[in-house]
């Protein structure tokens, strides 16, 4: 699992609450509870290019707000593989 630092680091540096938790409800009812933080590491972390690229277009429009950065996520988290894929990495990332 290597992230790119210097691409995660400039969300870290910005004024955004990395460390909230948000709950997303799931396609099929479900839910799923992340912090910010840890979506946008999974983001990174993963084969998610167009995410990630709608991420750093925020950023360098300066539009990337915490409202934007809830919704998107919320949005993104609301395909329950999507959240699938997120938890299995979670419980990777926890063991390391």
């Amino acid at each position: 699992m290597h992230a790119n630092k210097k691409t995660t680091f400039i969300f870290e540096n910005s004024s955004l609450d990395l460390h909230k938790t948000i709950t997303s409800t799931l396609d099929n009812g479900g839910a799923v509870t992340f912090l910010l933080k840890d979506a946008i590491e999974f983001i990174f972390y993963n084969k998610y290019a167009n995410e990630k690229e709608f991420l750093l277009h925020l950023y360098h429009t300066n539009s990337l707000t915490q409202n934007a950065l809830e919704c998107f996520l919320k949005h993104m988290m609301f395909s329950k593989d999507t959240a699938k894929n997120f938890v299995r990495w979670q419980r990777k990332k926890a063991l390391l």
